[in-house]
């Protein structure tokens, strides 16, 4: 038996809550099942840290037209939200990558990636990003 999930209100930056409307889906979440309206369900989430930094602004901005430019599907999630908050909705939604770039990771030259089944977070050098990006989408 399938239910219907509450809607998210969210407010809506660049982060795109309109492409949800395209393919709808059936995804089970714990024991929750819903019906998933999402056409980046093999996309990439792009989040980034709640920090007013401008680095950290330009290097999302930089690395989502390098995604997009190669024909990956990317949402930017740049809502004032903790982190925890934006995480549990990429979850929801069925996004399976996750790469945030928070100022202090980018000062050391990395960002973190996460695949939804992934029992840890791991940390990629940004000049590699993309490629690795483009290895991780190829591998499942």
């Amino acid at each position: 038996m399938f239910v219907k999930a509450p809607t998210i209100a969210v407010a809506r930056s660049c982060f795109d809550w309109r492409r949800l409307a395209s393919a709808p889906r059936r995804k089970s979440h714990a024991n929750l099942a819903f019906e998933l309206t999402s056409s980046a369900s093999g996309g990439l989430i792009l989040s980034k840290r709640n920090v007013p930094a401008d680095p950290v602004q330009e290097a999302v901005d930089a690395l989502y037209g390098q995604l997009t430019s190669l024909g990956i599907e990317v949402l930017v999630d740049d809502r004032d939200a903790r982190p925890g908050v934006k995480f549990a909705d990429s979850d929801l939604i069925g996004i399976p990558h996750r790469l945030v770039i928070g100022e202090r990771g980018l000062g050391e030259g990395k960002i973190e990636y996460r695949h939804r089944q992934a029992s840890e977070a791991e940390d990629v050098e940004l000049t590699n990003a993309v490629s690795f990006i483009q290895e991780k989408l190829a591998a499942r």
